[in-house]
């Protein structure tokens, strides 16, 4: 697990977050240690019963961790979970789950349909840790066709009217 920590601190580090989001007992333990060497940082957990309400009372971090509470959760209050702490409350969002019989529906290609990209696992192939993240601001790559060049077609503004 020490691997794992370091990997999260090592994205803690490089994102310098001021607000950190700590959702389940795991991911307190690893984001605990980078808000301890940070005084200015702040951490805030949500660990136990009742998650999916008392996220509703918080407003948005740097940098979120989930890692042990999608696997306890039903597949529609997970998935709930997931989109609004990607849309509402995290800049930056890490998730943790664990492969193999316990894993559930959070396969890769669930959870890259929420833009979640892989970063990292540990352990055996049937059994591994797997790290997902979430940047709002590279998530998704700018297309080609997305410039100046291609929006206004001025030859055409005297041929047609529209």
């Amino acid at each position: 697990m020490s691997e794992l920590c370091d990997a999260i601190l090592h994205i803690a580090e490089a994102a310098c977050p001021r607000t950190l989001l700590a959702v389940g007992a795991a991911a307190s333990g690893c984001l605990g240690d980078y808000a301890e060497a940070h005084r200015d940082c702040r951490l805030e957990p949500l660990v136990g019963e009742g998650i999916p309400a008392r996220l509703a009372r918080l407003g948005r971090y740097d940098l979120a961790l989930v890692s042990g509470v999608l696997e306890s959760l039903p597949a529609p209050a997970g998935a709930a979970l997931l989109a609004r702490l990607r849309d509402v409350h995290a800049r930056r969002l890490l998730v943790l789950v664990r492969g193999g019989a316990g894993a559930g529906v959070w396969d890769e290609s669930a959870l890259r349909g929420y833009g979640l990209r892989p970063a990292g696992s540990w352990g055996e192939a049937g059994g591994a840790t797997c790290l997902y993240e979430f940047d709002l601001y590279d998530y998704k790559m700018t297309p080609d066709w997305l410039n100046a060049e291609h929006w206004a077609h001025p030859e055409l503004w005297d041929k047609y009217r529209w």
